[in-house]
């Protein structure tokens, strides 16, 4: 027995060093690749100092700085720099405010949420000031964005993410840039095994919504057609766990629906912190085709009646414009907030890309620069 034992312990040994050897060779090749959390972006040709798609980050004494935070539309790659958000309200701004000089900036990128946007405004104001800061929220996905920490789909690219603690902000769980720590023997099993970041993750959130099981009145198909067509990114909505661009509009509100949306004003309140520390005021944006009918997501919301039961998968969500909308209220609850009504018919860049198109832009910062004017100091 003492020799079996003894043997065991040896092969376990013997086990155990190779296994750490192959790990270390592993590392010395950085075999697969190390990733990164978080992301930049902008080709280099657009990109301001930070890394982000934007004109150079340069004023003078005299000049006002309002700064743009959020997501693709801020960047909008779709687009020419010279018709980005930040140009546009640029010279919407010189023609309200004659006489006075104000240059626009921007901080931010595809898929950011206000967590990754914290973290670009903390870097900015280290090397640069703002006298107002605007913060572009996405109502269609800055939620779920904000409580899980991998982008779309699910388990999708890494990123930093903060945690609400007994109402406290904690966090971010990695910083931006940082190597994503993982044993390279685990990744090489990462097609037969792979890892599952966001059902990790789940065990600090409150419970997601519960559709009906079934319901007897009249539904809305929209969901399940998409579905069955395989539209785009039908089936990359996670209503399961509430990693979807639905989650607003459902009703009624689950916990951690609640918990997204204190996350997220919890998020914008760091945000302020720090801008009026520096001397600047901050407020939050938005878009949407109409200030009653919703976000431009039409799947989100329904746009004729204030609520419908939809079908997908034999399950049935409610889903409320006016449940949308107390969301927002809530999440946005004692800050400067616009909602920029988009009055341009054909607002889309194309049938496959959302995101608005230069006409567009240029109405919404045209009918932005009135209320933003109002927040910079006077003379």
């Amino acid at each position: 027995m003492r020799s079996t034992a003894r043997n065991g312990a040896l092969a376990l040994a013997s086990l155990s060093l190779s296994l750490a050897a192959g790990e270390a060779m592993l590392r010395l090749f950085d075999y697969p690749k190390t990733g990164k959390s978080g992301w930049r972006g902008g080709p280099p040709q657009e990109a301001n100092q930070l890394g982000f798609r934007g004109q150079k980050i340069e004023y003078t004494d005299r000049d006002l700085v309002v700064l743009l935070v959020g997501d693709s539309q801020v960047a909008s790659d779709s687009v020419s720099p010279e018709q980005m958000p930040e140009r546009r309200l640029q010279a919407h701004l010189a023609a309200a405010s004659p006489g006075r000089s104000v240059k626009v900036f921007t901080v931010g990128t595809g898929g950011y949420g206000t967590d990754q946007e914290l973290l670009a405004l903390r870097e900015y104001l280290e090397r640069y000031r703002a006298d107002v800061v605007l913060v572009w929220i996405t109502l269609s996905n800055d939620v779920w964005n904000n409580v899980f920490p991998t982008h779309w789909p699910r388990n999708g690219a890494p990123k930093p993410t903060f945690r609400l603690r007994d109402g406290r902000l904690v966090g971010p769980h990695q910083a931006m840039g940082q190597d994503v720590p993982r044993l390279k023997l685990r990744a090489l099993l990462y097609d037969w095994w792979p890892p599952d970041p966001d059902g990790d993750w789940e065990k600090y959130l409150p419970e997601p919504y519960r559709p009906l099981d079934r319901y007897d009145g009249p539904v809305d198909r929209i969901w399940q057609d998409q579905w069955d067509a395989e539209a785009p990114m039908a089936r990359d909505d996670n209503l399961d766990n509430e990693k979807s661009s639905f989650v607003l509009g459902l009703r009624p509100r689950s916990p951690r629906t609640l918990y997204g949306l204190d996350l997220t004003h919890a998020l914008f309140a760091e945000c302020r912190k720090l801008v009026e520390a520096r001397g600047g005021r901050l407020g939050l944006i938005a878009h949407g085709q109409s200030a009653l009918g919703g976000p431009v997501n039409p799947r989100l919301v329904s746009m004729d009646r204030d609520e419908v039961v939809r079908v997908l998968n034999g399950r049935y969500y409610r889903v409320s414009n006016t449940q949308f909308w107390e969301n927002v209220d809530h999440m946005t609850r004692g800050f400067p907030f616009f909602f920029l009504q988009i009055k341009v018919k054909d607002y889309r860049v194309s049938p496959t890309d959302g995101h608005m198109n230069a006409a567009a832009l240029d109405q919404v910062c045209a009918d932005l620069a009135g209320p933003v004017a109002a927040l910079l100091p006077r003379d």
